[in-house]
């Protein structure tokens, strides 16, 4: 409802706003946050999300997560220029795609000619030795769209896991 107005979810819970219902679409932006708080350095890091959709399950434990409607990625993802590397996003249309890059059913590619029916991102390091430091932080962000036209009690939710080598 409020023009500019930030959810923020670090694994805590459900985070709520209200759309007016049968209203324009809108542009909302995603922001992942990795933080390494494992008390020494990680190695081996890969992100895997999904964007909001129709069906999408935790990744963790296959559970789905309730999310009523299908949006759209309008932007590909950017990374914080505070990241302390460079990272590669693959993105995919199978929406319960691993983090295998090899696994041709996964469908990854790096640059899709169109990004109306990605539903899986994955996120690795450019250079394969890198170490995310004791509390570094990493952050990207996407841009989705929310359809127009919405009923009410829709709900939208996107989700992601890091995984990593523990030092």
């Amino acid at each position: 409802n409020q023009a500019g107005s930030i959810l923020t979810s670090v694994r805590q819970g459900i985070k709520e706003d209200t759309i007016d219902i049968y209203a324009e679409a809108k542009v909302a932006t995603m922001e992942i946050v990795v933080m390494n708080n494992n008390g020494n350095t990680v190695t081996d890091v890969a992100i895997l999300g999904r964007i909001p959709f129709k069906g999408v399950k935790d990744i963790a434990t296959g559970e789905d997560l309730g999310t009523t409607l299908d949006t759209k990625l309008v932007s590909m993802l950017s990374s914080d220029v505070r990241n302390a590397a460079e990272f590669k996003v693959y993105y995919s249309e199978n929406g319960e795609a691993t983090k295998d890059l090899q696994d041709a059913a996964n469908g990854w590619i790096e640059n899709p000619e169109s990004l109306d029916n990605i539903k899986s991102y994955l996120i690795v390091p450019v250079n394969e030795e890198y170490e995310m430091k004791e509390t570094e932080i990493l952050r990207f962000t996407y841009q989705y769209e929310i359809p127009a036209n919405l009923s009410h009690n829709e709900d939208i939710y996107g989700t992601f896991l890091a995984y990593f080598t523990n030092n």
